[in-house]
C-alpha cells in the first residue's frame, strides 16, 4: 500500500478531493504517527454501520404510543373542558333564578307592608311624611 502524504489529508479535509482519490485514502493502511487523527476518522467512517435489528419496527411503536397518548390526553381535556362549560352556564341560570326568586319576594313584602300601613291608618290627621316604607300622621 501507498503511503499517504500530509498534502493528501489536507486536500480531503478542505473537500477538494475526487471520489476516487477518498477511496484510495480509505483503503489505505500506512499511516505516520502524526495522521493517527486521520486514521482514526477513516476506519470509522469507512465502517459499514447497520441498524439494529427491528429498530424500525420499535422506533414506528413508540410513535404510535405516544400519538395514542396524546390523542387519550386531548380527549380527557375536552371533557373537562365540556364539563367546566355545563357547570358554569348551570351555574349562572342557578343565580339568575335566585336573584329572581329575591326580587320577587321583596316585592311581596313591599306589597305587605304597604298593605298594613293602610290598615294602620284610620285615624284622622295630616300626613306629614311618606314614602314606600314609612308614614308619619300628626294629629289634628
Amino acid at each position: 500500500m501507498k503511503r499517504l502524504n500530509r498534502i493528501d489529508f489536507d486536500k480531503f479535509w478542505e473537500a477538494e478531493t475526487t471520489l476516487q482519490e477518498e477511496v484510495e485514502l480509505k483503503k489505505t493502511d500506512r499511516f505516520s504517527d502524526d495522521e493517527m487523527a486521520e486514521e482514526m476518522y477513516l476506519k470509522f467512517i469507512s465502517e459499514e454501520k447497520q441498524m439494529p435489528m427491528q429498530l424500525e419496527d420499535q422506533v414506528w411503536d413508540a410513535i404510535a404510543r405516544k400519538r395514542e397518548k396524546q390523542h387519550i390526553s386531548l380527549v380527557r381535556w375536552a371533557v373537562a373542558a365540556s364539563v367546566a362549560i355545563v357547570l358554569g352556564i348551570s351555574s349562572f341560570f342557578v343565580i339568575q333564578q335566585r336573584n329572581e326568586n329575591r326580587e320577587m319576594q321583596f316585592a311581596l313584602i313591599e306589597q305587605t307592608l304597604d298593605h298594613v300601613s293602610d290598615q294602620l291608618i284610620t285615624t284622622p290627621g295630616e300626613v306629614v311624611y311618606e314614602d314606600n316604607y314609612i308614614v308619619i300622621v300628626a294629629d289634628n
